[in-house]
């Protein structure tokens, strides 16, 4: 299932607005607003109140950037609205949070705000240039624990072979930090 406010374009994408209890997403679905034309690719904010899960490869929120577009990414906002000490956010088995750039307008920003955030087996949030726009930034406010775990999983706001873009900045505050399986935060440029 897909939920898309991409666009083609000269026009921006769409914002996608989710205001629910608890979202969770698997085996491919996906929410859209990337920008693969001159437009700028739409915002997605959701607000949940107690958990949003994302597992397996091809599952995600894609605010990103095609090969070939000039339009700058868009921003991607999770935040706990009640923000109770239960509320948490997983990335697990390959999914992802992504407003990475391929082209020449600039990556968007991932921004979550939650208790606890975890992300396994592969998941990762990305605002890595491959292009020659600027990766976004990443800032995760995660008040009692940050986990991250295995090969593959990890934060990136790095810049690929071949990029000529700058890397972005990634930002975590949390209480309990923990990186560990060769899980990576990774800002660095390779262009």
């Amino acid at each position: 299932a897909t939920l898309d406010a991409s666009t083609e374009g000269s026009g921006a994408g769409g914002t996608l607005f989710i205001n629910v209890d608890n979202f969770s997403a698997n085996s491919g679905a996906q929410v859209r607003t990337r920008t693969s034309g001159s437009g700028d690719a739409g915002t997605i904010v959701v607000n949940v109140n107690d958990a949003l899960l994302l597992s397996d490869i091809g599952t995600g929120f894609f605010a990103d950037t095609t090969i070939g577009s000039t339009g700058n990414g868009g921003n991607i906002s999770i935040n706990n609205a009640r923000f109770v000490r239960s509320d948490t956010v997983q990335i697990a088995n390959g999914a992802v949070l992504d407003a990475s750039t391929a082209g020449s307008g600039a990556g968007g920003s991932v921004l979550l705000g939650t208790h606890n955030f975890s992300a396994t087996s592969g998941g990762q949030l990305r605002t890595r240039t491959s292009g020659s726009g600027a990766a976004g930034n990443i800032v995760v406010g995660a008040l009692d624990s940050f986990v991250i775990s295995d090969a593959g999983t990890g934060l990136f706001a790095d810049t690929t072979s071949g990029s000529s873009g700058i890397g972005g900045s990634i930002i975590v505050n949390t209480d309990t930090f923990q990186v560990t399986n060769g899980a990576v935060l990774d800002a660095s440029t390779a262009g």
